[in-house]
């Protein structure tokens, strides 16, 4: 597995305007892995499908809002929560 602060500073890519995660209940794997990223808010917005029967709303949002990300839930459907965050 490569992290995804990895993937971006390998493809040249520094900051990021809008990027979408829908990784299949992988979701806090794939932020703790752009963790540089988000740390020094080069990912402006998120939004971020959550997989509820692998992780929790209040898990993302409180990850997101560790690095000063405004979170917002915008749909929650069944199984799954879309949320919205901006730094």
């Amino acid at each position: 597995m490569v992290k995804l602060d990895n993937i971006l500073k390998n493809v040249g890519i520094d900051r990021v305007d809008l990027m979408k995660i829908d990784v299949e209940g992988a979701e806090l794997m794939v932020l703790r892995g752009a963790m540089d990223h988000l740390k020094r808010r080069l990912i402006k917005r998120l939004i971020v499908e959550i997989h509820l029967d692998v992780t929790s709303v209040k898990e993302v949002k409180d990850f997101l809002k560790k690095y000063g990300y405004k979170v917002e839930l915008l749909e929650t459907r069944n199984d799954t929560a879309v949320l919205y965050s901006r730094c």
